[in-house]
């Protein structure tokens, strides 16, 4: 059963070990196709698919594979802050 039909079916149900999952290079070649596709903005860290083309996709997904599968992930986010007025 995929994921997004298993918490269609079980609301309740909790995914405790989804490192494995995402982890994929399937998976994470495909998430950054839509993103892509879909013209995706920039995160919290500023990179975009431009910076990430000129590093290499591949290699940019092999090392956020590695970190996942290894759960030392951490986003890259200068400034998170929220800002009055902004």
């Amino acid at each position: 059963m995929a994921l997004h039909a298993k918490a269609k079916a079980e609301a309740g149900y909790r995914f405790y070990a989804l490192y494995d999952k995402i982890s994929r290079d399937d998976i994470l070649a495909h998430a950054y196709a839509k993103c892509r596709s879909n013209r995706g903005a920039p995160g919290v860290d500023g990179q975009d698919f431009a910076d990430i083309e000129a590093y290499g996709v591949e290699r940019w997904l092999a090392e956020l594979a590695l970190a996942l599968r290894e759960e030392t992930y951490r986003r890259d986010c200068q400034d998170f802050r929220v800002r009055p007025g902004g």
